[in-house]
């Protein structure tokens, strides 16, 4: 009897010093909210439409890319974005061309500065000219009439960790 009252003792002491005891007055803090998941089918949509983008404004198709663009992007009418694109030369004129873009990471963006709506950034990859370092480039995409759409890209990002903090900067005076 005398040892089973020093092992509860004992128990009880190091659940204390263990945080484990409650005096009655200690909160436990609000656990924190894990985010809900991308499903799936959500992730390889939004990459798809990236890669595609990618893939047109890397070969001078504005016509694709333009399509794939937002509103706000397109700064008009398809038409209008496809003759304001069509004096600047494709990385894929470039010695080299380019290699077909890779979609790494997709996450969750909340609304950016500006006008950009909350959305899902991507972290895109590709290879451009005579480089054997992949161009990077983020993407935030948004949903505009029913259809994933690109609202906003930032070059030479770093990793995929840095996607969230470049998206959510102040946009270039260009206005992307």
């Amino acid at each position: 009897m005398k040892h089973t009252a020093r092992a509860l003792t004992l128990t009880a002491a190091l659940l204390a010093a263990a945080g484990c005891a409650s005096t009655g007055t200690d909160k436990n803090p609000a656990p924190i909210p894990m985010p809900t998941p991308i499903p799936t089918a959500t992730q390889a949509a939004l990459a798809a439409v990236a890669r595609t983008y990618q893939d047109a404004a890397n070969d001078g198709d504005w016509q694709a890319a333009c399509a794939l663009s937002s509103a706000s992007l397109r700064g008009g009418s398809t038409t209008d974005c496809v003759t304001a694109h069509a004096a600047t030369p494709p990385p894929a004129a470039t010695p080299g061309g380019t290699g077909p873009a890779t979609a790494g990471a997709v996450i969750r963006i909340p609304q950016g500065p500006d006008s950009h709506p909350a959305g899902y950034g991507v972290y895109i990859t590709f290879t451009a000219g005579t480089s054997e370092e992949p161009a990077r480039r983020a993407l935030r995409l948004v949903e505009e009439g029913g259809a994933w759409v690109v609202d906003q890209y930032e070059d030479d990002i770093l990793g995929e960790s840095l996607l969230r903090r470049v998206l959510l900067r102040r946009p270039d005076p260009s206005g992307r």
